[in-house]
């Protein structure tokens, strides 16, 4: 996606973490393997045959210089027993300033454009929302409702959460106690969907609740 402009690839020991599984699936997250990235690297430019600017690979000071000229930023390669101390000259600290204020300019473009594009969304979305709930307005009768939602209802289902066309699996519901609060009680409830795939979630039921009596559900 970055052709043809440049990217730089470090090969560096990143974040690790294993997590254990605390009801859903355990996570481990590693570092990258040298041979893995080099791979993913030559199967990169494969994609890009025939672009500029090839994706670079290289240590430290290779890295650091190459991103410090894609700013428009020239560093000297550091002296012996000092690797943060550079020798630049007057023209490179004038491209320095340069490549600064552009960047600055340019992060503020990359700020302002979203902020303002989610603002016009917030001042039209009413608008919007009321064009498109319009036909439900049959609401002399629950049955008349019902009738009118249902087209809202497919819509729903189809293009906002998605449907599967695999036969779902029996729910063969499992529960346990999750939560003892002195008025209410959680249950982990889990079902099955697929093979190795489950729905879950946690079940708040208030401890006044009578036999046989029913409560509203709130789904969060």
């Amino acid at each position: 996606m970055v052709a043809p402009r440049m990217l730089i690839v470090e090969a560096a020991k990143g974040p690790e973490l294993t997590q254990p599984s605390e009801g859903g699936a355990p996570s481990i997250l590693r570092s990258p393997n040298a041979d893995n990235v080099w791979a993913e690297l030559k199967r990169a430019r494969c994609l890009i045959e025939g672009f500029h600017s090839p994706p670079g690979c290289s240590w430290w000071w290779e890295v650091r210089r190459t991103l410090a000229r894609s700013l428009c930023l020239d560093l000297v390669p550091p002296r012996a027993g000092s690797l943060l101390d550079s020798v630049i000259s007057k023209s490179t600290h004038q491209r320095r300033s340069q490549g600064i204020r552009r960047a600055r300019l340019y992060q503020k473009r990359q700020i302002h454009e979203p902020d303002r594009h989610s603002q016009y969304l917030l001042r039209e979305s009413r608008y919007v929302w009321k064009d498109f709930m319009k036909p439900v307005e049959h609401t002399e009768s629950l049955d008349a409702y019902e009738a009118s939602v249902a087209a809202y209802r497919e819509f729903f289902r189809s293009e906002v959460i998605g449907i599967f066309d695999d036969p779902l699996l029996p729910f063969n519901v499992r529960t346990r106690l999750a939560y003892e609060e002195p008025k209410w009680v959680g249950y982990e409830v889990m079902l099955d969907v697929f093979p190795e795939v489950i729905a879950y979630g946690i079940l708040c039921l208030s401890r006044d609740i009578k036999p046989d009596e029913r409560h509203l559900v709130v789904v969060c």
